[in-house]
């Protein structure tokens, strides 16, 4: 069984020093808070963000995700975030533009409930997928709408309290390879056929998607936050997933 990682906060302060690409079979998880870094980017802007309207809160979410991003990969390429050119390829997957910027940084985020996920890897795909655990009022029609019906049976299977965690595991391993593809979920995520535990890191028992074995690591940095990071296994037998929790301070 893959080993789990718990999230290790480290402090910085902007800017964030360089760092060193990833090295091979290695993959960089960055996770921060986007309500928390909002207050330090727009201090001015607001006292907090838990009285912000909806549009309003989102707009701010997303405005902070895409800067802190920016300034993460600023530092792998030794350049400000606002140098940093990010591009869309096919199905909206965001990539570095590689005539600015070469090809061997890759990337992929994720965010859920005001908290964000930046996986960095160098010369692999690399997917990653966060999801906060809530209620879901039948997660087992969810199942049997998107999943294989191997796959519901098996949420099926599980206790009515644990039917959301087995359903949210699936999901994220679901998301994090198919992201790591670079394909969408449409047409895929019920061919993807992956393993049911929700306390493991998981396997993809059958990827007639990309014909590639994976490797994945469960995360679960902080309350209710659970997740997948996914990377091909042929080029990578045993990837080590460094779980960063980002705490920046002001200037000084």
């Amino acid at each position: 069984m893959t080993e789990d990682h718990t999230v290790e906060f480290e402090t910085y302060q902007l800017p964030l020093a360089e760092h060193n690409r990833p090295a091979a079979g290695e993959v960089h998880l960055w996770l921060w808070s986007l309500d928390d870094l909002a207050q330090r980017l727009m201090p001015a802007a607001h006292d907090g963000t838990a009285n912000l309207p909806i549009s309003v809160l989102t707009r701010t979410r997303r405005m902070t995700g895409r800067f802190f991003t920016r300034m993460i990969l600023g530092a792998y390429l030794r350049l400000p975030g606002k140098a940093v050119h990010i591009i869309r390829r096919r199905r909206g997957r965001p990539e570095l533009d590689r005539n600015r910027h070469g090809d061997r940084i890759r990337f992929n985020t994720s965010n859920s409930g005001g908290w964000q996920a930046l996986a960095v890897a160098s010369d692999m795909p690399v997917g990653v997928d966060i999801e906060m655990l809530r209620s879901r009022r039948d997660p087992l029609a969810v199942a049997r709408r998107y999943f294989s019906a191997g796959e519901a049976d098996a949420v099926q299977g599980a206790s009515s309290k644990e039917q959301n965690r087995v359903f949210t595991a699936m999901w994220t391993r679901k998301e994090a390879v198919l992201k790591a593809i670079g394909c969408g979920l449409a047409g895929n995520i019920d061919r993807l056929r992956v393993s049911a535990e929700p306390n493991a890191s998981g396997q993809v028992l059958s990827d007639p998607v990309s014909g590639q074995k994976w490797a994945l690591h469960r995360i679960a940095p902080v309350g209710s936050l659970v997740g997948t990071v996914a990377v091909p296994q042929p080029e990578v037998p045993q990837p080590e997933v460094r779980v960063r929790g980002i705490r920046l301070t002001s200037r000084a």
